[in-house]
């Protein structure tokens, strides 16, 4: 397993700037067997602008592979799109270090991103997102969409 991700995002723009990610510990739910996560501590913190975290600085959070048939601790190709979820209490930190099973519930679905293995590929990715953001404007309500839902659907 890779200890040192990249994360950004072709989806919304809180998550553009590429941000490096360590590998704290593997994060097993309750729900939806042999579905697993990532715990990670982020850097720079990312700044959470809607839903239920607004206005908090967010530096751990947990990752899940957006589509069925991969994973993010078993990756067979970059970049493994995912969920960034943000635990709802404190304790799910600890709990997840000391290896307890999740529920999905205890999460909020924050974010969508990209998760890479290289700064480099995700520089890239950013880059093109930049872009865009100059030719079309920022999606707002795309992202508003995105960045409330409460929990990960995992059938996509």
């Amino acid at each position: 397993m890779f200890n040192v991700f990249y994360l950004t995002s072709s989806d919304n723009y809180t998550l553009v700037d590429v941000r490096r990610c360590v590998a704290l510990a593997k994060v097993k739910f309750e729900e939806q067997l042999g579905r697993e996560g990532l715990l990670l501590r982020v850097e720079p913190p990312v700044h959470a602008e809607y839903g239920p975290i607004a206005g908090s600085e967010v530096e751990h959070v947990v990752v899940v592979a957006r589509h069925l048939g991969h994973s993010v601790t078993h990756v067979t190709s970059w970049p493994v799109y995912v969920y960034v979820l943000v635990p709802k209490c404190d304790d799910s930190l600890e709990q997840i270090r000391r290896g307890m099973r999740q529920k999905f519930d205890d999460f909020v679905n924050q974010w969508w991103g990209d998760l890479y293995n290289n700064k480099k590929q995700a520089d890239k990715a950013a880059k093109t997102m930049v872009e865009a953001q100059k030719i079309y404007g920022e999606p707002r309500e795309r992202q508003n969409a995105i960045s409330h839902r409460e929990g990960p659907s995992l059938d996509t």
